[in-house]
């Protein structure tokens, strides 16, 4: 089976990890943390594989894909250090 592409955000208003995949409709899923998103992902690809008959395989490989936007600032200097 191929490796399918889950893509992963963070949800600044809700302050959770949203996950969705174009290889799987119906694959929609948040977490508070990327660690708590990727044990709910294993356990729900297989059950939508197998719940819409695609399921051929006991191991089914998932890339997860994040998004991720920051701010990067320059710390205050003091006088004479750079």
């Amino acid at each position: 089976m191929e490796t399918m592409s889950v893509y992963g955000s963070w949800d600044e208003e809700a302050g959770v990890w949203v996950a969705s995949s174009d290889d799987l409709p119906g694959l929609a899923t948040e977490a508070d943390t990327l660690d708590h998103l990727v044990e709910k992902l294993k356990l729900m690809i297989p059950e939508l594989l197998e719940a819409n008959k695609f399921l051929n395989s006991n191991e089914i490989p998932f890339a997860l894909h994040i998004g991720l936007t920051a701010v990067a600032g320059r710390l205050a200097v003091e006088p004479g250090r750079d």
